[in-house]
């Protein structure tokens, strides 16, 4: 009857995997791989392992993708919290997690204007009474 292997999987390499208009970005599938692969092993080594749990906190950007497939890559339990949640309900959703780590950017870009992310997310981490081992900004 022969064997069950699916069939080898074409390499996409150098076609485009994330296109961004907002900011003009084009990461290819090689790219894309790499800085997952490269975000999966710093976040190994704090130790984010299988079924740990972490929050995403980042605006609809290429690296909230990244960090995604990083913990996915790592099995890991990830959470995605919109930016530019208020502290206080940002700090319900860290109690809720009980994450190890939270990923978020320093800012974000709105319509009208820009939102400092990283004060909202310290104010909401002094809130929480479940306190993330790190945090990683970008």
């Amino acid at each position: 009857m022969g064997c069950c292997r699916p069939p080898a999987l074409a390499s996409h390499g150098a076609e485009a995997a994330i296109i961004h208009d907002k900011h003009e970005t084009l990461i290819t599938h090689d790219d894309l791989q790499a800085r997952v692969a490269r975000l999966a092993g710093a976040l190994k080594a704090r130790g984010i392992t299988k079924s740990g749990r972490v929050i995403i906190h980042m605006p609809m950007v290429p690296y909230a993708l990244q960090a995604m497939l990083a913990f996915a890559r790592l099995r890991a339990i990830h959470s995605v919290v919109v930016g530019g949640f208020a502290a206080a309900e940002l700090a319900v959703r860290i109690d809720d997690c009980a994450p190890k780590a939270i990923i978020a950017t320093s800012r974000g870009i709105e319509p009208s204007r820009g939102i400092r992310y990283k004060p909202l997310l310290d104010a909401a981490v002094d809130l929480a009474s479940r306190k993330p081992d790190f945090c990683v900004i970008l």
